[in-house]
C-alpha cells in the first residue's frame, strides 16, 4: 500500500492513514510490517537511506527528509502481516484439505427474498469505519455506532472538528455487500444533528457513484431533526463495498450516529436485483379519503400524500384537485376558517399554544388525478413522475397585538432551555403581518433575561439557553416567551393559496415597525451560496440602507461563518469593510475547498437625524474625535528595511521556536529558497525582528515556503523598545488588527500600516495557516544602519524561554500533597490555566517543589500527556492548556498535585548513588560546582561521573548554588532579584519576573517584596493603555510609539530622518 508521496518534511505511511484509502485487518491482528521504495522495490537499507522507521511501534513507516544524505526520502510502499487471533496459525492443514487458489474470486451475496424485514445494519469493526476529521480522540469514528451513549469523558457520537460539507464517514466492507439504505440519529446527550446528507459508494474502491435522485443528480437525503429519534432511508439496492456518507446540512454542528443496512443472508448464488413490480396505468378520478394524524396527540393536523404515493396514485399523471374537510361533521374546511388546504401542501392545520383555545379538528383528503394528457407508450412511465396542478384557496385574517406566553421546554431535564415559535406557528398567529417584537422572563420570579445574564433572546432564534455540563453549575432558569405581530403592512394577494407568511422584523429584539430611524444592528444578511458561484459577496443595497437606516449613517459591519460564528479574521481569507461589504473569492486550484458562507450586519447610526420637529439628543462634537488625516509617507519610507538583502543580520532575527536548522528564522528573508517553520503550530508562535535601535517601521510583505504548500494566512503585528513592553498594532480603538497574509506559498502580500510605527523591536505572530507556519518576510520603513554592538537598556530581553528539563526522578523520595482544581474552563472561558504560584498557595503541604503532575479532573483521571490536547504541565508554568491558542473548542477541566522531597537522610542526600570504587577503579571525581566542600566525596567515580558532596552522579543530578543556597537538581526557587530559578544539571537558569500591565501606570518588580507594583507616568509623559510611559510631546505627532498614542488624534506626519533625500513634512 502506498498512501502518501514524499514531501519537503519526508514521507509517511501509517496504519490511520492508509485506512482513509485501503482495507485491511484490524489492527490488533497486524504482527509485523515491511517497507520497500515504490519503485525499485528495494529497502531503504538496500538504497543507503538512513533512519527510516519501518516498526509497528511507530504505526508503520516514518522517513524524515533532513536525515537523508540528499536530503529526499524516497517513495515507499508497506504491507502488513495479519495474524488473525480467532486462527492458529501454526495447525497444519488436515491432510487432503484442498488449498484455496491464489486467487479468489468474491461472489457478492444477492438481494434478499424478502427484503424489508432482511434489511439490518451491517455489522463492521471499529477499524472499518474512518472519517474524515474528528473534534478530539473522544469524539472518534467509533462512537458513530447507533444508540452509542455518552460516557464521562466520551461523546454520545461521532463529531467533526469543522462542520463543512467537505466531511465525511467511510464505512469499508470485508466483502462487496448489498446496501438499501441507513439509520441515523444526532449527537446523544447533545442538540447536535445532521439534516441532511448524500450517499456514494463503490465496489472497488477506484469507481465511485452517488445514489442519485435522478440520472446525474446526487440524491439528498433528509436525515434527523433531533438528536436520539433514529430515521431511516432506502433506495434501490447498490452493491459495494465502501459507503460514504456526506453531511450537507445540520443543526449545530456535524455529529452522527448510523448504522448502514443491507442483506445480511448467506446467500452464495449470483448478484441478482429485485424485480421491478409492474408499471400501473394512469385512471382518472378520485383518490380514497385520507386521514393520517390525529391532532390531539401532536402539534396539529397535517394531512398530505408524499411524492412517492401521489405517483403511484396518479402515474404520469397530473393531480388537478383536492379537497379538505373534517372527517367528523364533513364540514368544507373552508367554513371553519382554521386550516390551509393546497394541492402543494396539502391540509395543514397548527394547534395554538394558548390557554383557551382548542386543538384543530380531525380532517380527512382526497386528491384527483387527471390521465388526460398521458400518451400510450411501450416504455414504462417513471413511478415518481407526477405533475402538481395550481390550485387557489383562501386567507386567514391578521391580528395585531402579543401572543400568550410560551414554555414549552424544561431546562432540568435536557441541555437548556430553548422557547421559540416555529415558522408555522408565527403564521398562524401572524399572518401576513410582521413579528416585530419579542418578551422573554423567567417564568417563576418574572424577571427580564437581560437581569439574569446567562442566555439570549431574539425576534430570530427566540430564547436561547445553555446548561454548563460542570458539577456544581445549576440548570438555567424556566423561561416563557411571547412575540408581538403588526398587521399593519398585512397584503392579501388575491389567488394566492395561502395567507402571506409573517415576516420577521429582525432589526431589533426591542424596535417597532416605523420608518423612523433607530441605533442598532441590521438583521444578519446571507444571500450567496459560496459552493454555487465564484465565491460569497454579502452587502447591503442602497434601497435596503435607506428602508433600515432612513437618514441614519451605517458606522460599523460584522463579517461572520454562518456556521461557525467565527469572526472573518479569524479564518484570512475574506475582506469586509463598511464600502464593500464582505468578500471572498474562490480560488481555482484543486483541492482548495470554496470560501465559507458567510453572514454580515450593518451598524446604523441615527445621532443628529432630525424626527419631525425635533432632534435626537446628541452629544455635542468632540474636536478630538475628529477624523484623522491619513498622512502621506514619504517614498523613502516605504523601503525595504534589508532583511531580503541581508543588511538585517542574521544575529537580529529570532523566533519563538522553528522545526529544524534548515528551518530557522534566519531562513525566512523574502524571496529565498527557504523558509521559517515553527516547531508547532498554535498562536503562541511569533517571528521577532530587531532594528538594535529605534526606527520607523511602515510595513509588511510576507510570503510561504517556496516548495510546499505551507503558508501563514493571517497575523498580528506587535512592538516594543524595550522587548519587555509590547503594544499590539491597532487601526480600531481597542482591536488589535488581524492582517489578512497569503492565498498561497509564492505570492507576495503586502500591508503599510496606516500610520508609521516607532520601535526597536517587531513581532509578527500567526493567527491562522494552511498546512504549517511557514513564513518569508520583508519589513518596510525608513532604512537606517543598524550598529553592530547592542547599545545597553534598562530591561534585558528573553526571546526564548528554554523549556523545562523532565526530571530523573526517584518516587520514592516524592511525598505527593492533594489534587488541586483551580479553575473550570466554561464555554465563555475556555482555556485553563493554573499559574505555579497559586497551586503552590493552594497546596496544603508542599512548598518547594521539585515534581509537578496534572490529569483531568473528570473521573477517568486522564494524564494530561494523553488527551490530545496541548497542555503544558510544568514547575515553569504550572498547569496551561490554552485552547485558543490551538484552535481548540474547549479545554477538559484539569487538576494538578505537587510533589516535595521526603524529609529522609537517604532523600536529602542523594538522587542516585554510585557506590565507591577501589582504588583500582574510575577517577578523582569532577565537582558539581565551584567552591564545593568535598571532604565527603568518593576518592575515585566512573568517568564523566559527578561528585554532590557525598557520592558519585550522573551531571544531570549535580546540584546548584543560588544565593548561597544549595538547591537539587530540578528544583525551582527565587532568587533575591526576583527571578524564577532552575537548577538543570549543576546549571542556574533563571527567567526574570513578568509583570502585566496596569490599568493605570507602567509596572515593575518591587524588589524586596518580588511583587507587582504600578508607577504612574510623570507630568511631562503620555500614559499608555499598556501602562507604558513615553514622552509627552510623542503624542499625536502622527508616529505610533505605543497602543494607544495615536488614537483620537487630528494629525499630520512629521517623520525626522537623518536619510538623505528624505525630507520632513
Amino acid at each position: 500500500m502506498n498512501g502518501e508521496k514524499p514531501g519537503e518534511m519526508g514521507e509517511e505511511e501509517t496504519v490511520s492513514q492508509l485506512r482513509t484509502l485501503y482495507s485491511f485487518c484490524d489492527s490488533t491482528d497486524i504482527t509485523a510490517v515491511e517497507c520497500r521504495d515504490a519503485d525499485t522495490k528495494r529497502t531503504a537499507q538496500e538504497l543507503g537511506q538512513v533512519s527510516v522507521l519501518c516498526d509497528m511501534s511507530y504505526s508503520g513507516l516514518k522517513c524524515f527528509s533532513f536525515d537523508q544524505p540528499d536530503g529526499k526520502c524516497k517513495d515507499y510502499e508497506v504491507r502488513f502481516l495479519c495474524e488473525p487471533k480467532t486462527v492458529n496459525c501454526n495447525v497444519a492443514p488436515v491432510s487432503g484439505t484442498p488449498s484455496p487458489p491464489p486467487h479468489t474470486t468474491l461472489v457478492p451475496v444477492r438481494v434478499c427474498d424478502n427484503t424489508m424485514e432482511d434489511v439490518k445494519p451491517i455489522l463492521v469493526a471499529d477499524s472499518q469505519i474512518t472519517v474524515s476529521t474528528s473534534l478530539s480522540g473522544y469524539t472518534g469514528p467509533e462512537r458513530s455506532r447507533l444508540d452509542t451513549t455518552p460516557t464521562s469523558v466520551s461523546s454520545g457520537g461521532w463529531v467533526a472538528k469543522v462542520s463543512d460539507r467537505t466531511q465525511w464517514i467511510k464505512f469499508t466492507f470485508s466483502d462487496p455487500m448489498v446496501v438499501m439504505g441507513l439509520t441515523t440519529q444526532g449527537r446523544a446527550g447533545a442538540s447536535e444533528w445532521v439534516e441532511t446528507y448524500k450517499v456514494m459508494y463503490s465496489e472497488n474502491g477506484v469507481d465511485f457513484h452517488f445514489i442519485e435522485e435522478t440520472p446525474g443528480q446526487p440524491k439528498v437525503f433528509v436525515a434527523n431533526n433531533d438528536s436520539d429519534t433514529k430515521h431511516t432511508v432506502t433506495f434501490s439496492p447498490v452493491k459495494a463495498k465502501i459507503v460514504i456518507i456526506q453531511p450537507q446540512s445540520w443543526h449545530t454542528s456535524i455529529s452522527m450516529r448510523l448504522g448502514v443496512l443491507g442483506c445480511l443472508t448467506t446467500s452464495t448464488g449470483p448478484y441478482v436485483p429485485a424485480t421491478p413490480p409492474p408499471v400501473k396505468q394512469c385512471v382518472s378520478g378520485w383518490s380514497k379519503w385520507i386521514n393520517k394524524n390525529d391532532p390531539t396527540t401532536g402539534t396539529g393536523d397535517v394531512e398530505k400524500m408524499t411524492k412517492e404515493e401521489l405517483a403511484d396514485f396518479c402515474p404520469g399523471g397530473i393531480i388537478s384537485a383536492i379537497e379538505c374537510k373534517d372527517s367528523d361533521t364533513k364540514d368544507d374546511w373552508t367554513s371553519l376558517s382554521e386550516a390551509t388546504c393546497s394541492i402543494e401542501d396539502g391540509l395543514e392545520c397548527n394547534n395554538l399554544p394558548f390557554d383557551g383555545i382548542p386543538p384543530c379538528r380531525n380532517y380527512e383528503i382526497r386528491y384527483q388525478c387527471n390521465c388526460s394528457a398521458v400518451t400510450p407508450s411501450t416504455l414504462p412511465v417513471p413511478r415518481t413522475q407526477v405533475t402538481i396542478a395550481p390550485s387557489t384557496a383562501r386567507i386567514q385574517q391578521c391580528t395585531s397585538g402579543w401572543s400568550s406566553w410560551i414554555n414549552k421546554v424544561d431546562p432540568t431535564s435536557g441541555t437548556g432551555d430553548y422557547e421559540k415559535m416555529s415558522k408555522e406557528e408565527l403564521e398562524a398567529f401572524c399572518p401576513g403581518g410582521s413579528i416585530i417584537d419579542i418578551e422573554c422572563k423567567d417564568s417563576v420570579s418574572k424577571d427580564d433575561w437581560t437581569s439574569l445574564a446567562e442566555s439570549t433572546c431574539s425576534v430570530e432564534d427566540g430564547l436561547k439557553c445553555d446548561n454548563l455540563p460542570f458539577d456544581g453549575v445549576p440548570p438555567c432558569r424556566n423561561y416563557e416567551i411571547r412575540y408581538k405581530c403588526n398587521c399593519s403592512s398585512s397584503t392579501v394577494n388575491i389567488g394566492s393559496t395561502r395567507a402571506a407568511p409573517a415576516t420577521i422584523n429582525q432589526a431589533s429584539t426591542r424596535s417597532t415597525l416605523s420608518n423612523q430611524c433607530v441605533t442598532q444592528w441590521t438583521p444578519w444578511i446571507n444571500k450567496i451560496d459560496p459552493t454555487t458561484g465564484k465565491g460569497d459577496y454579502e452587502k447591503i443595497t442602497p434601497e435596503e440602507q435607506a428602508q433600515f437606516c432612513p437618514g441614519g449613517k451605517l458606522t460599523d459591519i460584522q463579517c461572520i461563518d454562518s456556521d461557525t460564528k467565527d469572526d472573518f479574521t479569524s479564518l484570512a481569507e475574506a475582506t469586509c469593510t463598511l464600502e464593500d461589504g464582505l468578500a471572498c473569492s474562490n480560488l481555482p486550484f484543486d483541492g482548495i475547498p470554496p470560501c465559507r458562507n458567510y453572514q454580515i450586519r450593518y451598524m446604523c447610526n441615527c445621532t443628529g437625524v432630525v424626527v419631525g420637529r425635533k432632534r435626537r439628543d446628541a452629544p455635542l462634537p468632540d474636536p478630538t474625535l475628529a477624523p484623522r488625516a491619513v498622512p502621506k509617507l514619504p517614498a523613502q519610507c516605504r523601503q525595504d528595511m534589508g532583511i531580503m538583502s541581508g543588511r538585517v543580520r542574521g544575529d537580529m532575527i529570532s523566533a519563538s521556536s522553528y522545526l529544524h536548522i534548515r528551518h530557522s528564522p534566519q531562513s525566512a528573508r523574502l524571496g529565498s529558497y527557504g523558509s521559517w517553520i515553527a516547531a508547532r503550530n498554535d498562536r503562541r508562535q511569533y517571528i521577532q525582528i530587531d532594528f538594535v535601535t529605534a526606527a520607523y517601521l511602515t510595513g509588511v510583505t510576507t510570503q510561504g515556503h517556496p516548495y510546499a504548500p505551507l503558508y501563514v494566512t493571517s497575523y498580528k503585528i506587535v512592538f516594543s523598545n524595550d522587548g519587555v513592553n509590547w503594544s499590539p498594532y491597532r487601526e480600531t480603538t481597542g482591536v488589535d488588527k488581524i492582517f489578512s497574509a497569503n492565498r498561497d506559498s509564492v505570492t507576495p502580500a503586502t500591508h503599510m500600516f496606516r500610520l508609521p510605527v516607532r520601535a526597536r523591536f517587531l513581532r509578527l505572530i500567526p493567527q491562522s495557516w494552511q498546512g504549517k507556519i511557514a513564513l518569508r518576510l520583508e519589513v518596510h520603513g525608513c532604512p537606517q544602519k543598524y550598529p553592530i554592538t547592542t547599545p545597553v537598556h534598562k530591561t534585558s530581553v528573553t526571546s526564548v524561554k528554554l523549556p523545562p528539563v523532565s526530571l530523573d526522578v526517584n518516587y520514592d523520595c516524592i511525598e505527593w500533597d492533594s489534587w488541586i482544581d483551580l479553575h473550570q474552563p466554561t464555554i465563555r472561558d475556555v482555556n485553563d490555566i493554573e499559574s505555579l504560584d497559586d497551586i503552590i498557595e493552594a497546596s496544603p503541604h508542599c512548598k518547594d517543589p521539585i515534581v509537578i503532575e496534572c490529569r483531568t479532573a473528570t473521573p477517568d483521571h486522564l494524564s494530561s500527556k494523553e488527551t490530545g490536547q496541548n497542555v503544558d504541565c510544568n514547575l515553569w508554568d504550572g498547569l496551561s492548556c490554552n485552547a485558543t491558542a490551538i484552535n481548540d473548542r474547549l479545554c477538559f477541566n484539569y487538576e494538578s498535585r505537587l510533589g516535595c522531597l521526603k524529609n529522609k537522610a537517604e532523600c536529602a542526600s542523594k538522587l542516585a548513588v554510585i557506590p565507591r570504587y577501589s582504588k583500582s577503579k574510575g577517577q578523582p571525581p569532577l565537582m558539581c560546582y565551584a567552591g564545593m566542600y568535598s571532604k565527603q566525596c568518593p576518592k575515585l567515580c566512573p568517568s564523566g561521573y559527578y561528585c554532590n558532596g557525598v557520592a558519585c552522579v550522573l551531571k544531570k543530578d549535580c546540584p546548584c548554588v543560588i544565593d548561597g543556597q544549595i538547591v537539587k537538581s530540578g528544583s525551582v526557587i527565587r532568587n533575591s532579584q526576583c527571578d524564577t530559578c532552575q537548577c538543570i544539571g549543576g546549571e542556574t537558569v533563571c527567567v526574570p519576573k513578568f509583570c502585566p500591565a496596569c490599568h493605570i501606570g507602567a509596572s515593575y518588580v518591587d524588589k524586596k517584596t518580588c511583587n507587582c507594583q504600578c508607577e504612574t507616568c510623570s507630568p511631562d509623559e503620555h500614559q499608555c493603555g499598556t501602562g507604558l510611559c513615553i514622552q509627552a510631546n510623542r503624542k499625536c505627532d502622527g508616529i505610533i510609539d505605543c497602543v494607544d498614542d495615536e488614537d483620537t488624534c487630528v494629525n499630520h506626519l512629521q517623520v525626522k530622518t537623518s536619510l538623505k533625500g528624505v525630507k520632513n513634512t
